[in-house]
């Protein structure tokens, strides 16, 4: 009987060394693109900052939407209780409530000589116009506030995101292009969170 040469046995650590050193190569080609992958601070601004500043500032206008019309009907019931023409009282409770109304208000020729109620929703028209004009400026005010307020920790593969407004840090993870959104924490803008 022919004799076979004798393996030696193999190490155990040998073995496990091998066997990493053979998948290393493997596990780069597998993660080594979600590093590029990794969201940038342009990519949260889009996918996160600008849909919650359109947000926010949607709920601003709904304030000042329902504050004009209450107003309105608040000096409509006056107007409709007395029969005085308190047109400079109604002027003035918009403006303290809502200050970028000013010029929209202030148009007294045109409604000069005219009753109360047609001056009234004139200036009714008007406010509600500019609140909706008002929209796309106070985005890009309120989006430039949040982005100077947004930290990005990157972890290679990973990356944290954090945006302090109002007292409150919003926090993202974010991998390979997607966002999911962490507890908030309490923040100081400008400071630590």
């Amino acid at each position: 009987m022919p004799q076979h040469p004798r393996t030696p046995l193999k190490d155990s650590k040998t073995d496990w060394t091998q066997r990493l050193t053979k998948s290393i190569p493997a596990v780069l080609l597998l993660v080594l693109p979600l590093a590029f992958f990794n969201p940038t601070l342009a990519t949260h601004h889009t996918s996160i900052l600008m849909p919650r500043a359109d947000q926010i500032v949607r709920q601003w206008a709904e304030v000042d939407r329902r504050t004009i019309e209450q107003e309105a009907a608040r000096a409509t019931a006056n107007y409709a209780a007395n029969r005085i023409d308190p047109p400079d009282l109604t002027v003035l409770s918009l403006l303290k409530t809502i200050p970028y109304l000013p010029s929209y208000l202030d148009r007294t020729k045109e409604t000069e000589g005219q009753p109360f109620p047609e001056r009234l929703a004139l200036w009714k028209h008007r406010a509600l116009l500019r609140v909706g004009e008002a929209h796309d400026a106070a985005v890009l005010a309120l989006l430039a506030k949040l982005a100077v307020h947004t930290t990005r920790t990157s972890y290679g593969l990973i990356s944290i995101f954090s945006t302090c407004y109002e007292g409150n840090a919003r926090r993202y993870v974010a991998l390979a292009g997607q966002f999911v959104e962490l507890a908030e924490e309490p923040c100081v803008p400008g400071g630590t969170h």
